[in-house]
Parts: structure tokens; C-alpha cells; sequence
């Protein structure tokens, strides 16, 4: 059990550093780009999902998913903040949860394929 938070917890540091890693570089060469925006969320749930997976030891997606699903709420709250046009804003509710699959699945390997027909 300690082990399972704490892999949420080093996730939700690890998004928290991707992102302010990521706004850095942004700051760097502006003017930014909605897309450029959308990538870097999707990127740093990716990476926050593959971290918290692997420290967790899950064999199965969905924890990771469940945290993608955190982050998508904290990013909803960002997004009624500041206003972003309403494609960006579905856009980017929309990646969260599926990057996080991805990220979760890609330290899991094969472990994730299916079982092969019987």
C-alpha cells in the first residue's frame, strides 16, 4: 500500500516538473503555440503515469489512468482560470487520460498485450 502512494505521489511530482520545465523552455522562445501547449501536457502526463507505474509496480494501466484523470480535473480548474479557446480546451481534457495510458503501457511492455486466443 505505502508503495502505491507513493508512486502517486512521485508522479504528481514529476507532472508538477515537466511542467514547470516545460513552461521554462516556452518562456525562452515565445510566442508560444496552442498545439506546442497541447504536446507538453500530454508529455508530462505521459512521463508522470510511466514514473508513478514503475515505482508502483502496476501490471495493470488503470492506476495510471486514474491520476491521469486527477490531473485532468487540476488542468480543468487551470482551463475555467484562464480562458483558452473551446477546441483547445476540449482538446486538451481529451489527452489526459489517454497519455496517461500510454505512458503507463510503455513501462509495462508487454505485460499489457492481451492474452493470446485460446
Amino acid at each position: 500500500m505505502g508503495r502505491k502512494v507513493l508512486a502517486i505521489v512521485v508522479g504528481l511530482v514529476a507532472w508538477l516538473a515537466a511542467q514547470y520545465a516545460f513552461e521554462l523552455i516556452k518562456n525562452l522562445h515565445p510566442p508560444t503555440v496552442l498545439l506546442q501547449e497541447l504536446g507538453v501536457h500530454a508529455v508530462a502526463v505521459a512521463l508522470a503515469a510511466a514514473l508513478a507505474t514503475w515505482v508502483g509496480k502496476w501490471t495493470t494501466p488503470l492506476p495510471a489512468m486514474a491520476l491521469g484523470g486527477g490531473l485532468m480535473l487540476a488542468n480543468l480548474a487551470y482551463l475555467l482560470a484562464v480562458p483558452h479557446p473551446m477546441w483547445f480546451e476540449l482538446l486538451d481534457l481529451l489527452l489526459f487520460v489517454p497519455a496517461a495510458m500510454l505512458g503507463a503501457r510503455l513501462v509495462m511492455g508487454k505485460e499489457v498485450e492481451s492474452a493470446p486466443a485460446a
